[in-house]
């Protein structure tokens, strides 16, 4: 889910260099800046880039790890269920499987809806999703001013999304028997290191004997100001209808930048 914490977990995944180096390779605003990264036609067939993907950024051991949204887990299925010869009948999980075999979903959603919501909507505006405790000062950031007073409207469809696209996964799950590893980002900030190694023993990752767990490189976001908003939101929110806004209409788009980039040059075939 957004505002989960997931580029922590994804950091933590990716400094032990043998559970992947997850990022969001499949959404589809992305598809031309991985294509480019990987020198592969942006414009090429589909089965191309997944196999682009999984060969550039799985670690040593095979492992590949993707982190996704719902909107981008249906563009996925969408994309894969249009190539050639694809069952028509086959489920969007036994799709899934057919291009990355043996998936084990990490399910990392978050209780508080209401500061996921605030965390939603500061990020959309600064375009920083995630701060590192010692920055990148060539990450590119491409801000929007705050609105002079906060836009509950577009704060309560931020929240009543989280919480529609959770029940999705949820749906997804149970249609699919899948059951996922459950994370809660209000356990996962407490417990880093055991939320890692939940996850590790999951997906049957062991760490060389002796080598200690990878430490965050990525700081709390939260602030006294998202504690006034978050205050603030809930005595508005049963007054004001839901309004979405597209605040990717109003920023230049730049390209992603991988919070890996340090690795990039290590990630070529």
């Amino acid at each position: 889910m957004p505002r989960s914490g997931s580029w922590l977990l994804a950091d933590l995944l990716e400094q032990t260099d043998a559970a992947g180096r997850p990022e969001e390779y499949f959404r589809p605003d992305y598809r031309k800046q991985w294509s480019q990264e990987w020198d592969i036609p942006a414009e090429g067939p589909y089965s191309r880039y997944v196999t682009a993907a999984l060969g550039n950024t799985a670690t040593a051991n095979g492992v590949f790890g993707v982190k996704t949204h719902w909107y981008q887990l249906e563009w996925f299925v969408s994309q894969l269920r249009a190539l050639p010869a694809t069952g028509r009948d086959a489920s969007d999980a036994a799709l899934i499987e057919q291009w990355l075999p043996h998936p084990h979903y990490i399910h990392l959603h978050r209780d508080d809806t209401v500061r996921q919501a605030i965390s939603y909507y500061r990020a959309a505006y600064s375009d920083r999703w995630f701060d590192l405790i010692e920055e990148d000062e060539d990450r590119l950031i491409s801000p929007l001013p705050m609105p002079e007073k906060p836009d509950w409207a577009h704060i309560r469809f931020l929240e009543e999304s989280v919480i529609s696209h959770e029940q999705r996964w949820n749906e997804f799950f149970a249609k699919s028997g899948i059951t996922p590893l459950d994370v809660r980002y209000e356990d996962m900030i407490l417990e880093y290191g055991q939320t890692l190694q939940r996850v590790l023993d999951f997906i049957g990752v062991q760490l060389p004997a002796g080598a200690p767990l990878p430490s965050p490189r990525l700081k709390k976001q939260a602030d006294e100001e998202t504690d006034r908003l978050a205050e603030e939101y809930l005595a508005h929110r049963d007054s004001v209808e839901p309004r979405p806004l597209n605040l990717g209409d109003k920023r230049a788009r730049v390209a992603p930048r991988p919070l890996h980039n340090a690795d990039a040059d290590q990630r070529s075939p």
